[in-house]
């Protein structure tokens, strides 16, 4: 059984060796990476790998952020070119959290006759000092719905196994189960719900810093479209929000740092709830054993 990430990165320096590395010491057998743009040492990083040959780095030189497009076109480099059997959607801030190797993971839920499911998000609270190891983070809050539109759907990421007519859809989170008639019936179109026991994603929304986190608003705000959705989809709000805040907190970083970290506040500035939190140091524990 061969097991592959997709990932699309942009200047993601603060995260990306640990991100390879993690994911690699997890067992997956490939990760195709998409190099959009990137003008800090993403690409730098990137080299250390070249001589791996489950690394896998296409250049992509259109401004354009277009992530389900992106993710789509990786997939059918994939498929055309390797024999995988599973697809993770993964992103350079996203760490897969499971009590084993992802083989054993994945064998677990075929035993299961389970082929298509969804893994929670599990954001990162704690902001780090700089120069510290960006995943020494033990305390995390689930993700929680903050408008009319949102449900539990839209804080996970799906996972699937190969099938014909293979589709990623909504922003590069699912795969569209409808291209496949027969993938359709075994799945009843919907993906299974893995519990947070079971796997989640420790994510690092808001970076590690104020700083790093106005720049990854930047980056949205001026290149990020989504093919993948109608131009009315509700989940636009979020771009249109980043824009907002890039607008509103330009040369006012110590602003954003008092709002996001020190008050501890979700990317709509909900404060997080107490009962949300909760303590993880899986993650932390990995990073203090590995260097970057």
């Amino acid at each position: 059984m061969r097991i592959a990430a997709l990932m699309i990165v942009r200047d993601e320096e603060v995260f990306l060796e640990w991100n390879i590395r993690y994911h690699l010491d997890a067992g997956f057998d490939h990760l195709f990476i998409i190099n959009h743009c990137s003008v800090d040492q993403t690409m730098n990083i990137l080299r250390k790998f070249v001589t791996d040959s489950r690394v896998i780095v296409v250049e992509e030189a259109d401004p354009t952020f277009d992530h389900g497009k992106l993710a789509n076109n990786l997939l059918q480099l994939a498929i055309q070119h390797y024999e995988i059997d599973w697809f993770f959607l993964i992103d350079a801030d996203e760490f897969l959290g499971i009590s084993s190797g992802v083989h054993e993971f994945i064998d677990n839920l075929e035993r299961q006759g389970i082929i298509y499911a969804t893994i929670g998000w599990a954001n990162a609270v704690a902001p780090q000092v700089e120069g510290a190891n960006p995943i020494d983070v033990s305390t995390f809050y689930y993700c929680f719905p903050e408008r009319e539109w949102q449900h539990e759907g839209h804080f996970r990421k799906a996972i699937a196994k190969n099938h014909e007519g293979i589709e990623v859809v909504v922003g590069g989170h699912y795969f569209k189960a409808e291209n496949n008639p027969e993938f359709l019936k075994i799945t009843k179109g919907a993906p299974v719900k893995l519990s947070a026991s079971e796997a989640k994603y420790f994510h690092f929304e808001n970076r590690n810093n104020a700083s790093n986190l106005f720049k990854k608003w930047e980056r949205l705000a001026l290149n990020e479209r989504d093919s993948s959705s109608s131009d009315d989809a509700p989940w636009l709000e979020r771009i249109q929000l980043i824009r907002s805040y890039v607008a509103s907190y330009k040369g006012k970083i110590n602003e954003v740092d008092q709002r996001w970290f020190k008050e501890a506040r979700t990317l709509w500035g909900t404060l997080i709830p107490e009962e949300k939190i909760f303590n993880d140091p899986s993650l932390s524990n990995w990073g203090k054993t590995k260097k970057s």
